[in-house]
């Protein structure tokens, strides 16, 4: 019984030591660099040279409404964006992404790494936008569309990892929509007193 246990064990934890150089393995045979995360559905790729052969990715989205802990960190991240940008956010998709060294310390990369961050269904393709979030000087990201299996993706480059955003921006359709309501009430107001006056103006009487 023990024995069997034992074994039992023995070939967990062997299949575990297996999964785990899988993870890390992710520079090809030509050495370029190829990760997906499979939490969040990141993509990461690097040319040949751009990232040591034992390093790996470490990327966790923050998406407030289910612990505490990450409300308050979306909370922060919203305070550090730009005003100018934090007016202008309708939707957002918040990660922290780290490039961890053999003994899972942060380092950067000799290069840029392409990203590419999974494309939620609601958010409008039109209006999208990549950032780095620095306190008070964020940074804006060139990013372009492209769709793999079906999934659509927001792909960019960088050679410096931290938090980043995906953004949908408060486009010219979704200001419309916004004041809208505004506009219908006031069109209605304004038709109610013109009523009003026209009920109640003075009789002239030959």
């Amino acid at each position: 019984m023990f024995k069997r246990k034992f074994k039992q064990m023995i070939l967990m934890l062997m299949c575990a030591i297996v999964c785990l150089t899988l993870m890390q393995t992710v520079i090809a045979a030509n050495g370029e660099f190829n990760f997906v995360d499979e939490e969040t559905g990141v993509r990461f790729h690097a040319e040949a040279g751009i990232v040591p052969e034992n390093a790996v990715m470490a990327i966790r989205q923050i998406i407030p409404g289910i612990h505490a802990e990450e409300d308050a960190e979306f909370s922060a991240i919203l305070e550090d964006l730009d005003e100018a940008v934090r007016s202008q956010v309708e939707k957002l998709d918040a990660y922290i992404v780290d490039l961890l060294d053999g003994d899972s310390k942060p380092i950067q990369p000799d290069g840029y790494i392409t990203v590419m961050i999974p494309v939620q269904d609601d958010f409008d393709q039109e209006d999208l936008a990549v950032l780095r979030v620095i306190s008070g000087d964020d940074v804006m990201y060139e990013s372009e569309l492209t769709t793999i299996d079906g999934q659509k993706y927001c792909v960019f480059k960088t050679n410096h990892f931290s938090t980043y955003c995906l953004v949908d921006k408060i486009g010219k359709n979704d200001s419309a929509s916004v004041y809208l309501p505004y506009i219908i009430y006031a069109a209605v107001l304004v038709s109610v007193v013109c009523l009003f006056f026209a009920m109640h103006r003075p009789q002239i009487r030959m």
